[in-house]
């Protein structure tokens, strides 16, 4: 049975919730039902792409931080097209769409968590936050280990929770033949790093990793940094502290930072494996896009790396703490056979079409609309 449902985010920028939403929302219509895309803030990154598939979008009022605006927007929208289900990603638009709920529970609602606790004792602010989830009918978390945290820390909330990851364009994020064409146990070893620089990316121990590779493994290799690179003054204390052990260690030129790349899935193509040392993560869209490419993946065990990554079958998993550990992983995929490597780019494709696609994401949500009323 079709549905009448908004989609509800801060802004259209380029983001991976935004990506997330949006690839939503034109699956969601291709599957027949009405669909409408709500922001508050004027990031317009995918509305070219929502524009393509004719998806309405609506601008909503937020007058301030503490503005009630996007709350009473919502609420106008939901009497006006006779929504049925609301779905919202992001922490600030799930509690206003919560609070909307509030006024007018006829609507299913579905927050979605994109993030990981990182601390057992949650701040105030995350718990009311947390709370806030009484109001929702579903809460989605994009990955299992946010999922279980949450259960922990919210009985009650166990039996509206579940675990959509997120999906990708499979045809877009595609296997190369990478080890086929190119000769593989030939140095350097290539490894691509894809994310923002922050303290949480743990740049620093990949650093130090990279110099024990070289000097007491022997090693060759080269990095490359991808994403946003802020002025130095904007960086945290450890991302500071990784560009000046690289420059006094004189490894600038094999450890680069190549800032914002608009061709990710063209860029991995050109690499070894992917390298993730993050000391915390939710689902990453770099680990993901690197499984659909069937690249092998050198990752932290963190979150749900484990499942991703399955040791030895899709690459390695390191305590991302220290360097030794990176090092020694990184210094064990060197050593791989080419059949070896390509053994584990095809299970990682396989992995990708199973569980990361476009089509899974978008399943998985219709799934969830059986559970709404029924249309009036």
């Amino acid at each position: 049975m079709t549905k009448n449902i908004l989609l509800f985010i801060d802004h259209l920028g380029p983001g991976g919730a935004q990506r997330q939403i949006t690839n939503l929302a034109i699956g969601l219509k291709a599957e027949g039902h009405s669909v409408i895309v709500a922001t508050y803030h004027d990031e317009q990154h995918f509305k070219p792409d929502l524009d393509a598939h004719e998806i309405p979008q609506a601008r909503l009022t937020k007058a301030h931080r503490f503005s009630l605006g996007p709350v009473w927007g919502l609420l106008n929208i939901i009497k006006g097209k006779k929504i049925d289900v609301v779905i919202s990603f992001l922490e600030t638009p799930c509690f206003y769409a919560e609070l909307a709920k509030l006024f007018r529970p006829s609507f299913f609602l579905v927050v979605s968590e994109r993030f990981t606790y990182t601390h057992d004792r949650l701040p105030w602010s995350q718990w009311i936050g947390q709370m806030m989830h009484f109001f929702a009918d579903k809460v989605t978390t994009n990955s299992h280990h946010q999922r279980l945290k949450m259960a922990h820390h919210f009985p009650w909330m166990e039996e509206r929770l579940c675990t959509i990851y997120n999906g990708y364009d499979l045809q877009k994020f595609k296997p190369s033949g990478i080890y086929v064409d190119r000769h593989c146990d030939v140095e350097p070893v290539r490894l691509l790093a894809v994310s923002r620089l922050l303290d949480k990316k743990n740049s620093l121990n990949l650093a130090k990793a990279f110099r024990l590779c070289a000097l007491e493994k022997d090693i060759e290799i080269v990095i490359d940094w991808v994403g946003l690179v802020e002025d130095h003054d904007s960086l945290g204390p450890l991302s500071q502290e990784t560009l000046a052990f690289l420059e006094e260690n004189q490894l600038s030129d094999k450890f680069r930072f190549l800032g914002v790349q608009s061709d990710i899935h063209e860029l991995m193509r050109n690499y070894d494996a992917l390298v993730h040392p993050s000391f915390f993560e939710g689902l990453p869209n770099a680990i993901c896009e690197a499984l659909a490419c069937g690249m092998p993946v050198l990752a932290s065990d963190v979150g749900d790396h484990s499942i991703l990554v399955d040791e030895p079958h899709g690459g390695f998993l390191f305590d991302p703490s220290g360097p030794h550990e990176i090092a020694e992983k990184i210094c064990a995929f060197s050593k791989l056979t080419c059949a070896e490597k390509n053994s584990i780019g095809k299970r990682n494709r396989d992995f990708a079409e199973e569980n990361v696609s476009l089509e899974r994401l978008v399943g998985n949500y219709v799934d969830l609309l059986t559970l709404s009323p029924p249309s009036s």
